[in-house]
């Protein structure tokens, strides 16, 4: 039986932007202040938290990293580290103390840039803006991200844990061109992606990061911590070596939760909002409002942060169907139509994966339901 976690108290200082006029002023400035408050980390004993995994990962800089990722709470929790060593609990307190961006960044979950020109945030004082009216403030809602953001740091002996997912393997094939042979490369990543500081060095959890993450559930190659042999078949498949450095050996497999193919819808969804501008387009016009209509609803889509499959390859579809009519839309926006000409045929395929896992609805030929299937059969009408 676990203990219940202790609590230790932090200083944290965080930044919050303040827009005002000052005094014999008529315009209005926006500046960066410091906003301190106490914040609870929790803080348990290494036999509260069992390894639910081993990872091995290959590391340009120092060959083979190996770490653990614990359970806690039916949760995952992945070590932090600093110039690619463990930081540990003083210094992460200390680092929150002093307004750290690089430990912000992942406490807000959002980048914090430099200023320029006034100095850094951490040296003003509110009292020395001379300020006469303040027109608004976010105060409030930092202090709420921060001490949300609190709940997902935990002190387990003398190292920092972040939460995160279950580690998948993610693999990335080159294509052979005229320069280079066709390489593989596989790594292990944490699905729960966190903005990192722009800074150098950067305070990360291991396994957030990764661009390799992104490509291969773009392409639909992350494969989950049990489905080692499958990567391996999936390589020999291409004509690679099915032996690759990166491992991940499972301790707890009750919490292997994540689904490769969700991921893919997922980005694919969010691929599609930054390949499509609607603005060129006669939006009032009839024909195009079934196109219209499910870009709305891509964009809708495409800011939750966890994207169901059901719902996703719904738009997908709709705006898959779209790029068989390219010489009606290269009448209105050439460029539009030359995105959808290049739309990957990826998103055929994961439509088809995806049908075959969640089947047909009732009484639809297309696993649409009745009012997306009219939409689509009214394309082109």
């Amino acid at each position: 039986m676990t203990s219940a976690p202790e609590l230790t108290l932090c200083s944290l200082t965080f930044p919050y932007e303040v827009s005002y006029i000052r005094r014999r002023c008529r315009n209005t400035e926006t500046t960066r202040l410091p906003g301190h408050v106490d914040i609870a980390i929790r803080t348990i004993a290494d036999a509260d938290a069992p390894v639910a995994f081993f990872v091995d990962t290959p590391n340009w800089r120092e060959g083979l990293v190996s770490f653990d990722v614990r359970e806690f709470e039916g949760a995952c929790w992945w070590p932090l580290v600093y110039d690619e060593k463990f930081v540990g609990a003083r210094q992460f307190l200390n680092a929150l103390a002093a307004g750290d961006v690089r430990y912000l960044t992942l406490l807000l979950r959002k980048r914090i840039y430099a200023d320029y020109g006034w100095g850094h945030w951490t040296w003003r004082r509110f009292e020395d803006l001379d300020a006469r009216d303040i027109k608004s403030n976010n105060h409030e809602t930092n202090l709420i991200l921060a001490q949300r953001g609190a709940e997902d740091f935990l002190l387990c002996g003398d190292r920092v844990f972040v939460r995160g997912r279950d580690p998948v393997y993610c693999c990335v094939v080159s294509e052979p061109d005229s320069l280079f042979e066709p390489r593989s490369s596989v790594d292990v990543a944490d699905p729960e992606r966190r903005p990192l500081d722009v800074l150098h060095p950067q305070a990360r959890p291991l396994g957030n990061g990764h661009e390799s993450f992104d490509i291969s559930s773009y392409e639909g190659t992350v494969f989950r911590a049990d489905e080692r042999e499958k990567l391996a078949s999936f390589l020999e498949t291409r004509g690679f070596s099915a032996k690759f450095s990166a491992d991940i050996k499972v301790m707890l497999p009750q919490n292997i939760r994540s689904n490769p193919l969700q991921m893919q819808v997922a980005a694919l969804v969010r691929a599609l909002i930054r390949w499509i501008d609607l603005q060129a387009l006669p939006v009032d016009s009839e024909y195009f409002q079934p196109l219209v209509l499910a870009h709305k609803r891509l964009l809708s889509i495409a800011t939750q942060k966890q994207i169901e499959m059901d719902e996703g390859r719904r738009v997908l579809m709709e705006i898959s169907s779209w790029s068989e009519r390219i010489e009606v839309i290269r009448r209105y926006d050439p460029d539009l139509a030359m995105t959808f000409a290049e739309l990957p045929p990826s998103i055929h395929d994961v439509l088809e994966k995806v049908r075959v896992r969640l089947g047909s609805l009732p009484g639809s030929r297309t696993f649409l339901d009745k009012h997306d299937e009219e939409a689509l059969n009214g394309l082109g009408a």
